[in-house]
């Protein structure tokens, strides 16, 4: 009797792609932290990621340090666990950001180190042209970043410390009064570097307004 043959078939299989993937470990506000001169200080920035991320620190003044390595004078040095400010000074104050990056994936946390009240921008810092208002008067700037892949925007405050994200890179001063004269940063982000400005805000008891003013950064 003929028989039949069946080509044996082996059961297809599932597979999942898995994204690598980076995360700090933080509520995204910006932090602010305050320090004597002269005093030592750790900056910490855990993470959670699914492989070893490339970690970069961007200082106030626009530097930045990839970990691990340290500053020429050695006074400030980035580890897996954080930056290291060996002897803090009134230079120091002023924004850092803690970038992490994973292949396409990436996350910032922003920290802000207050000594004895310093609020002017680093030297060497680009500033843009500055925004004058009248007290009570809404205020807009804006902060165009251009780059590819998209960056993302950040804005932080020298003076008040608050850290502003906005889809459209814009921050909105509804109400400004007195206090909330300073320096504003834009911070701009993506996977290939960073850029950023700053632009000081000046209110007045009597004026126009002549916010809603635009400034742009590019990522090469």
């Amino acid at each position: 009797a003929d028989s039949l043959s069946f080509p044996f078939c082996k059961p297809a299989t599932s597979t999942t792609v898995s994204h690598p993937w980076v995360l700090i470990l933080t509520n995204h506000t910006t932090t602010t932290i305050t320090a004597a001169a002269g005093t030592r200080l750790e900056l910490s920035c855990p993470l959670l990621s699914s492989s070893h991320p490339k970690v970069q620190w961007i200082l106030p003044d626009g530097s930045k340090l990839n970990s691990p390595s340290s500053s020429q004078d050695g006074r400030i040095q980035v580890s897996d666990s954080g930056l290291l400010l060996q002897n803090v000074e009134l230079s120091n104050a002023g924004l850092y950001y803690c970038v992490a990056q994973i292949s396409t994936d990436s996350d910032v946390l922003a920290l802000r180190l207050a000594v004895e009240g310093s609020s002017a921008p680093p030297t060497g810092e680009q500033v843009a042209p500055s925004v004058t208002g009248g007290i009570g008067q809404p205020v807009g700037l804006s902060c165009k970043a251009s780059g590819s892949p998209e960056p993302h925007t950040f804005w932080g405050s020298v003076v008040l410390g608050g850290f502003i994200m906005q889809s459209n890179g814009s921050l909105f001063l509804p109400n400004p009064s007195l206090r909330d004269t300073g320096h504003y940063r834009c911070v701009a982000v993506n996977q290939y570097g960073s850029a950023s400005v700053f632009v000081l805000s000046k209110y007045f008891p009597s004026g126009s307004c002549q916010g809603d003013d635009d400034f742009s950064t590019d990522l090469q």
